[in-house]
């Protein structure tokens, strides 16, 4: 049950209007306020956890490309 309530409350697809509900249950399961705290604090820092983007580097020529669309729209917003 733990582990349940665990994953419901770190997971995008479940609604806000459930965290409360979810957090009650939580309560009910760990009694011990302390441990309880640093473990909300654990979901929590799952929840918030920085996603990593990756870059990958561009070829001269696809810059160039990409900066002549920019130009050609540049232009079609100046013309009017």
């Amino acid at each position: 049950m733990d582990k349940l309530i665990r994953d419901l409350l770190i997971s995008e697809r479940v609604s806000h209007r459930l965290v409360k509900p979810l957090l009650q249950r939580y309560s009910e399961i760990h009694t011990e306020s302390k441990a309880r705290i640093d473990q909300l604090v654990e979901i929590i820092s799952d929840i918030r956890q920085p996603i990593a983007t990756v870059q990958t580097p561009r070829s001269k020529e696809h810059q160039r490309q990409t900066e002549l669309k920019v130009s050609r729209r540049r232009r079609k917003i100046k013309d009017g």
